[in-house]
C-alpha cells in the first residue's frame, strides 16, 4: 500500500458550515481532507525525520555524557555530541560509549 494515497481526515463540528471551498458540509460536520503527501514531498518528510533523529541522538548523548569514559570537558562534550552520527559509524570505542550514555 502506498502511504502517499492515504489522506488524513479531520472532522470539525461547525454547525453545517463547511471548511474550505472544496468540501460540502456533511451531517452537520465538515470534513477537511489534508493529504500531507501533496503538501510535503517524500524528500521533505525524510529530511524532517533525519533532523529529528539527529537532534534526539545528540540530546541523549549530551544528557548521558557523564556515564562515558571521555574527558569531561565542555569542548569535548560539544564536539562528540554534534559529530555523533559519523563517530558512531566509524569508531567502535565511540559506539560503546554512546550506548553507555543512552542507557541512563
Amino acid at each position: 500500500m502506498i502511504l502517499g494515497s492515504l489522506p488524513i481526515i479531520l472532522r470539525f463540528g461547525v454547525g453545517g458550515h463547511h471548511v474550505g471551498d472544496e468540501m460540502p458540509p456533511s451531517g452537520g460536520n465538515a470534513e477537511l481532507k489534508l493529504c500531507l503527501w501533496s503538501r510535503f514531498g517524500m524528500g521533505e518528510l525524510i529530511a524532517v525525520v533525519l533532523i529529528v533523529g539527529y537532534a534526539a541522538g545528540a540530546w541523549k548523548f549530551w544528557s548521558g555524557f557523564r556515564r562515558t569514559t571521555f574527558s569531561q570537558s565542555l569542548s569535548n562534550r560539544l564536539t562528540l555530541s554534534l559529530l555523533w552520527p559519523a563517530l558512531f559509524i566509524a569508531n567502535k570505542s565511540y559506539r560503546q560509549n554512546f550506548k553507555k550514555a543512552l542507557k541512563g
